[in-house]
């Protein structure tokens, strides 16, 4: 079994910002939208609750396109947790050290 390294590569730097890039990402989104723009923080967490379920009603789906929110942002959403949710248990499994920006 290889062994994980314990300070990210310069490779592995210029991976995880492209693909940070690719999918949008921005540093320290919560607080971001928490401080910014309440009313979208408060979107977000309705929508995790709401996908939580794995069940979207018409009417929740009415709500979300009020927002803004349209099917094609939901597929992206529920792309993006399943993205973090497999990468969190292949890094738990691997050892991986959390880089200090996600402490």
């Amino acid at each position: 079994m290889s062994s994980t390294p314990s300070a990210p590569t310069a490779d592995a730097s210029s991976v995880r910002e492209s693909a940070r890039q690719a999918l949008g990402m921005v540093p320290n989104l919560i607080t971001e939208i928490s401080n910014h723009n309440p009313t979208v923080a408060r979107a977000c967490l309705e929508a995790g609750q709401t996908l939580g379920n794995g069940l979207l009603t018409d009417a929740e789906e009415n709500d979300f396109s009020e927002l803004g929110i349209d099917r094609d942002v939901l597929y992206e959403i529920v792309g993006l947790i399943g993205l973090k949710t497999i990468s969190n248990y292949i890094n738990h499994i691997a050892g991986t050290e959390i880089d200090e920006a996600f402490r």
